[in-house]
């Protein structure tokens, strides 16, 4: 999880980025409550079903959670000055609307206040706790700082990196576990049952894995979820899956035969997929502009005469969410940021040869970049001899 004082250093970033007359700042972000304070309530839990809590932070560096009884167990990790509980459900009385009881109770805590001047998450913030704030006093504003934190989320803290490079170990697992149990007759469902599990192993709790399933001409398509359909031996898979870990995530991908030597069509698409990851890796530095990078993939693969089967972007940014800047795409008009965390995802999709793409992590530093995702680009399976009793066992 994240640390005390990486909360404490994003909550001072945060002051000095927004205008000098605010005092005051709603977080309601569920993402920013675990950016700045610490706080996610489990995902896995009942009580997080339309968690209503707010965070309410103030120059002066105090900061209070407003929060109803279910999330007490949550609120004890995070990093605040004072907690405020409202009683949603006490399992004796019928429990009111979850949502309007936490725009209230922020409501109460900001009239308690002499504030003029409030920093909310236009996006996110509740509009009765806005409204009710505005109409109290005619002498008071908001300003939307929606801009402002996603400026800040940029650069990557210590604390931010290695909760990422833990979620990124899990993922590696998840990618070992499909690279050598992945077998004809498998449902791509069934891949996806093998991988998840292997990464709640890996991690030793639950965690939540979403991404690209997908086999066969389902691979041509790019992506999409696992379904019921069967694998067939010398299916191309793309698994090109997530893993979400108190609210960040990492994102990275492998592609491979299933049960059979690649064919040499397929081991000329994989290099060329190689050669466009390296040449996006020499652009990995801080000051690039993101459109080089895409240009520098692109170009790769023109060079080697299969551009016409690249359709997508190059890679983008990850951390809180799955796509954040910068983007790698032809027309970005950013640069890369020391502290940004991107992956760069070169992906080919010829018909009768097939859909593969490799991706990997990168964290941006003063010399370059550091690699985050440790995961075997394979394009061979290398099962060990038990491999159907793994998936038996498994099963």
């Amino acid at each position: 999880m994240l640390t005390e004082l990486g909360c404490k250093s994003r909550c001072e970033r945060l002051w000095r980025a927004l205008p000098a007359n605010l005092d005051w700042a709603l977080v309601s972000d569920p993402r920013h409550l675990m950016y700045f304070a610490n706080y996610c309530n489990d995902p896995f839990v009942f009580s997080s079903d339309g968690d209503s809590t707010q965070l309410l932070l103030g120059r002066d560096g105090s900061s209070v959670l407003i929060i109803d009884n279910m999330g007490e167990a949550s609120a004890q990790r995070a990093f605040i000055g004072s907690v405020v509980v409202s009683m949603f459900y006490d399992g004796t009385h019928t429990a009111p609307q979850r949502k309007a009881l936490g725009a209230e109770a922020a409501l109460r805590q900001l009239e308690s206040r002499s504030i003029s001047h409030l920093a909310v998450e236009g996006g996110a913030a509740p509009g009765a706790t806005v409204a009710g704030f505005l109409k109290s006093r005619a002498d008071r504003s908001v300003f939307d700082m929606d801009c402002t934190i996603r400026q800040l989320r940029r650069c990557k803290d210590p604390d931010e990196v290695d909760l990422l490079r833990e979620i990124m170990r899990v993922a590696a697992e998840g990618h070992a576990a499909g690279l050598a149990h992945t077998l004809p007759g498998m449902t791509e469902l069934d891949v996806y049952v093998l991988v998840s599990g292997a990464c709640a192993r890996a991690a030793r709790r639950q965690v939540t894995v979403y991404g690209d399933f997908v086999s066969g001409e389902r691979a041509l398509l790019g992506g999409g979820g696992p379904t019921q359909r069967i694998i067939e031996r010398g299916d191309l898979c793309i698994l090109d899956f997530s893993v979400s870990l108190f609210g960040y995530r990492c994102d990275f991908a492998n592609s491979f035969v299933v049960g059979a030597p690649p064919s040499a069509a397929q081991r000329k698409l994989h290099q060329a997929c190689l050669a466009a990851l390296s040449a996006g890796e020499r652009r990995l530095r801080p000051g690039e502009p993101a459109a080089a990078l895409y240009d520098a993939v692109r170009t790769s693969f023109v060079d080697d005469g299969v551009a016409s089967w690249f359709p997508h972007h190059a890679g983008h940014g990850i951390g809180l969410n799955h796509l954040e800047p910068p983007f790698f795409v032809p027309n970005s008009t950013e640069l890369l940021k020391l502290g940004d965390v991107v992956t760069i995802e070169p992906g080919l999709y010829k018909r009768g040869v097939g859909g593969m793409r490799v991706e990997r992590n990168y964290l941006i530093t003063s010399n370059g970049f550091e690699l985050l995702s440790k995961h075997y680009l394979s394009l061979e399976q290398s099962p060990p001899t038990n491999a159907g009793q793994a998936w038996d066992e498994m099963s």
